[in-house]
């Protein structure tokens, strides 16, 4: 007898699971910072000086299209801060000029750093408020480059009349974990600019720079002898010069013959309001009346800035007349011309 055995076949199927990943590109950004030179500031003019500069951000190797994440860190600069409330920054010379760069043009945000445990930049404590960081958050177009700018905002302060004349400059360096550094950190998108970890980091140095130039303002007050009859006798009055130059910069004051014809730094003339009458006048330098005040070199009035107003008494002189002059009114223009 036959006996038909039926075998049961097995297929065995092999399975190799290999799991997908999503390619992930090797983000690399730069950053770079134009130089802020202020240029020449006249600081006797007591204004703010208000300049731009430019930071560049270049990255390559995004995924097409990704958001990506920047915190431009500006620590203190070479001139070094206040840091009791990071405000301001100083340029140096001999003193230190008083600055800030800020990341709105309405000159209220303070562009800083932070720095704690686990994402040291500056190297200095103080910085502790992250939100001075500059955040931002754009996209990578189709090809997962980006290019950008972003403006920074500088101010020279206003109030230092006091600085004197020459070159300041404060310097900020590509040096890792260092009080002047400029560092941008970068990642994809989209931790927090307080976050301790994950960010690469690029930095380039740059410079911000003023030169305080020396100069002079002056203001005078009007000499006033007020009303007289006869002039029998002599009318004085005294009157003020005041002069506000570059600290430590001397000047000297000289004072015009006036705009009367026949007027002379010796003898003004005040002239009659209607008609050709005049009235002789003198104007010196000491409370005597003894120095002559002119514009020649050893009659001029000599002084040193300090950054502040320094007035120069005016003492001035009606000669007694052995003619008593017209009734009327009597003018004369005086130029102040200070030399520096």
């Amino acid at each position: 007898m036959i006996m038909s055995h039926l075998r049961k076949a097995a297929l065995l199927a092999a399975f190799l699971l290999v799991p997908f990943h999503q390619a992930i590109a090797a983000l690399v950004c730069t950053a770079t910072m134009t130089n802020m030179n202020f240029g020449n500031v006249t600081v006797i003019n007591n204004q703010n000086v208000d300049i731009t500069g430019t930071v560049s951000i270049n990255c390559t190797g995004a995924n097409a299209n990704q958001q990506l994440r920047f915190c431009i860190h500006l620590c203190e600069g070479s001139g070094g801060m206040d840091n009791t409330d990071i405000n301001p920054r100083y340029m140096n010379n001999t003193a230190g000029l008083q600055y800030n760069i800020f990341s709105n043009s309405a000159f209220t945000q303070i562009w800083g750093a932070r720095e704690t445990a686990g994402a040291t930049y500056c190297s200095n404590a103080s910085w502790n408020i992250w939100n001075l960081v500059f955040s931002a958050s754009p996209f990578a177009d189709a090809s997962g480059n980006y290019s950008g700018a972003i403006t920074a905002y500088g101010r020279v302060f206003s109030g230092q009349t006091a600085m004197p004349a020459g070159s300041y400059s404060s310097s900020f360096t590509s040096t890792a974990d260092s009080t002047s550094r400029f560092a941008l950190a970068y990642r994809n998108c989209c931790l927090a600019c307080n976050t301790t970890s994950s960010f690469n980091v690029t930095s380039a140095p740059f410079t911000v720079s003023a030169n305080v130039v020396a100069g002079c303002t002056v203001s005078a007050g009007d000499l006033n002898f007020g009303t007289a009859s006869l002039l029998n006798s002599n009318v004085d009055s005294t009157s003020s010069v005041s002069v506000t130059c570059t600290s430590g910069l001397a000047y000297a004051v000289a004072l015009s013959q006036g705009t009367t014809t026949g007027g002379t730094t010796t003898t003004r003339l005040m002239k009659h309001a209607s008609t050709a009458s005049t009235v002789p006048y003198k104007m010196y330098s000491d409370a005597a009346r003894t120095a002559n005040w002119g514009n020649a070199t050893s009659d001029d009035v000599n002084g040193s800035g300090t950054g502040s107003a320094v007035n120069h008494t005016v003492f001035g002189r009606v000669p007694a007349q052995a003619v008593a002059p017209q009734a009327g009114s009597y003018s004369d223009t005086v130029t102040v011309t200070i030399t520096y």
